[in-house]
């Protein structure tokens, strides 16, 4: 019933703004959105304004992460419209799900990027508890977010979406800095080091994050009914580097992690994650109307014994046709290779080849098309299109209709791995694919914004395991599933104190030939944050709800029921930042303030269906209240 009480009175707070009250004076200090927050580059590769890029794309700006807070990338993301952290018993703070599309504990669904450039691994595709847990918050200007498929531009992963992270680069010549230190429950703690300076043709920010957490325990039977627990690890670091001189750009990320896993039975273990992204860009004018972009990325992945190294080289021409007519076309080569368990070794090559052509026909309406090429090693050229119309009715009505196709390739777990009666990989693997049709209607104001989507999506050559001959799994293409849904999304400044946000999404899903459901997502969510500023102190209190999942039982009848059922549940937080300066401090100390962040505010057991191995019928997912405070100081 206190649940009850506090969501009725939650919502009825956020229906009932004080927007009602606002004055002419009022009026005219009403907090305009920043221009650079209506423009993105993650849909072309290029900046554009977010009303003409061809894409649905959800931004999360550093004044909401500031206004909502976060401990980490989980936090933020999980408030991202269709988006839920799914985490797994095999790796911990590793999956999200995207519009219900993730069907097993890897990532590889969601292509991530750092400042557009990818990053992934061949092992897997998708151990990305590194990037989750370990990139400094403090280092983000934004995160840009397309719901749909995006691997026209940005090759394999970029399936049900596509998560770019956009890196600070406002420092001044005097240079700004930053430390603070974080206690929690559990034994947690965190220290933060940030540091940024800009010259007249250079500019560099560097970030540090450091964790450790060792109390945190879930308890759960296993799959032979056995009643255990294990240690929700967190302990690691994390760097970030992000360099431009004149022409040439530098990006490094590297962070280790150490997290627990449960392999069906007890007892768990601890596998160490240690992450490297380094990128080096160099950006030329061509001409008054043409640039060229020239990238050498290189990502590494150690997994306890296991590595992956890739490269990738790629270059990319942007420009005008006409004046009407925009171009883009480029190409890529990436090597990969890397060790499986057993000493077992891979090594494969991809070239890419993409284009996009936007055409503004009419002042009013864009039309845009867009190809990849996709050719692996010993597989057949694959090809992904992309199309679509945007219209623009007046400055802050319109329309997009759009029509994208993606797909993901299977990774040396899946192509190459051999355990003679445990896996087997089958290196005859065709990508799976994904076609899908979205209609968009958006509204930007000044001081809000609101869009209504709908999506059908077709999924085709699904990767996935099947009892082998000789004992054991192995991977095929089979079988197909039909995604489809509803999103809307609405942010709003109600005057210089008050901001509001949220999103409701619906979606279903069905296998394609008996029906039963292709995901355990939930049908609906529901979130919705209010925020408070003044002077003195900031308070943003954030709701998302989370319907009930699909059982297991209708999937794996054969399930063992060992642990709770999941239900539907609520993941709130509260945080709370306070000025130590205005409040007690004077103008004459460091500027300080004091942050309290509450996860979990109604203290919920939450549990999930156990997706990857589907023995038994779920594991929990969040477990209880967790509260930090968190002390900062600005040089």
């Amino acid at each position: 019933m206190a649940h009850k009480a506090y969501i009725c009175f939650f919502y009825g707070a956020l229906l009932a703004s004080p927007v009602a009250a606002l004055g002419d004076s009022e009026l005219e200090d009403l907090m305009a959105l920043d221009l650079e927050e209506l423009s993105v580059s993650v849909a072309s590769k290029r900046e554009e304004n977010l009303r003409n890029a061809p894409g649905v794309i959800s931004i999360i700006s550093a004044d909401e992460i500031r206004r909502y807070g976060g401990q980490s990338l989980i936090d933020v993301l999980n408030r991202l419209p269709g988006f839920q952290f799914t985490n797994g018993l095999n790796f911990q703070y590793n999956t999200f799900a995207s519009r219900g599309q993730t069907v097993q504990h890897y990532s590889n669904r969601t292509l991530f990027l750092i400042n557009g450039r990818p990053f992934r691994d061949s092992l897997t595709g998708g151990v990305n508890a590194a990037l989750f847990t370990k990139f400094p918050l403090d280092a983000i200007q934004r995160l840009e977010v397309i719901r749909g498929p995006g691997s026209v531009l940005y090759g394999s992963n970029a399936f049900s979406s596509v998560v770019n992270i956009i890196t600070r680069n406002d420092a001044d010549e005097t240079g700004n800095a930053s430390i603070a230190a974080t206690i929690g429950t559990h034994d947690e703690s965190r220290g933060e080091v940030y540091a940024a300076q800009k010259g007249e043709d250079y500019s560099v920010t560097t970030a540090w994050t450091s964790t450790t957490k060792s109390d945190e325990s879930f308890s759960l039977r296993d799959e032979s009914g056995t009643p255990g627990s294990y240690t929700k690890r967190l302990d690691g670091f994390g760097f970030l580097g992000a360099a431009d001189y004149k022409n040439l750009s530098l990006n490094v990320f590297r962070a280790e992690v150490d997290t627990s896993a449960l392999n069906g039975n007890f007892p768990s273990e601890v596998y160490d994650q240690e992450r490297t992204f380094v990128d080096i860009g160099y950006d030329v004018a061509l001409n008054d109307t043409w640039r060229m972009q020239n990238n050498v990325t290189h990502n590494r992945l150690y997994l306890f014994t296991q590595r992956s190294e890739d490269v990738l080289l790629e270059t990319s021409f942007n420009g005008h046709v006409s004046k009407d007519i925009q171009l883009l076309i480029g190409g890529s080569f990436e090597d990969q290779e890397g060790t499986l368990p057993s000493e077992q070794t891979y090594k494969r090559q991809f070239l890419r080849g993409y284009s996009q052509l936007d055409w503004q026909t009419l002042s009013w309406l864009k039309l845009f098309g867009g190809l990849q090429l996709n050719k692996p090693e010993q597989l057949d050229t694959d090809v992904s299109p992309r199309f679509g119309a945007i219209a623009q009715f007046d400055e802050m009505h319109g329309l997009k209709l759009l029509y994208a196709e993606a797909y993901r390739t299977g990774y040396a777990f899946e192509t190459d791995v051999t355990f003679p009666g445990i896996i087997t990989g089958n290196p005859q693997l065709e990508p799976e694919k994904i076609a899908t049709w979205e209609a968009q209607l958006f509204y930007y104001g000044k001081q809000e914004e609101a869009t209504l989507t709908a999506y059908h999506s077709d999924t085709s050559d699904i990767i996935q395991r099947v009892g082998a001959p000789g004992g054991g799994v192995t991977f095929v293409n089979g079988g197909e599933a039909d995604y489809r849904g509803l999103e809307f999304e609405g942010k709003t400044h109600l005057n210089d104190e008050w901001s509001a946000l949220g999103s409701v999404t619906y979606q279903e899903n069905e296998r394609k030939g008996d029906g039963r459901d292709a995901s355990f997502s939930p049908h609906w969510t529901f979130k919705v944050g209010l925020s408070y500023e003044t002077d003195d102190y900031q308070l943003g209190l954030f709701d998302s709800y989370f319907s009930k999942p699909t059982n297991l039982r209708s999937i794996n009848p054969a399930v063992l029921e060992v642990n709770p059922q999941p239900d539907a549940y609520h993941q709130v937080t509260l945080n709370a930042t306070f000025d130590l300066n205005h409040l007690w401090l004077g103008d004459n100390a460091p500027q300080t303030e004091l942050n309290f962040y509450a996860d979990n505010l109604l203290d919920e057991e939450v549990y999930y269906p156990e997706y990857n191995r589907q023995q038994i019928n779920s594991f929990p997912l969040q477990n209880g209240r967790n509260l930090y405070a968190r002390l900062k100081m600005y040089f």
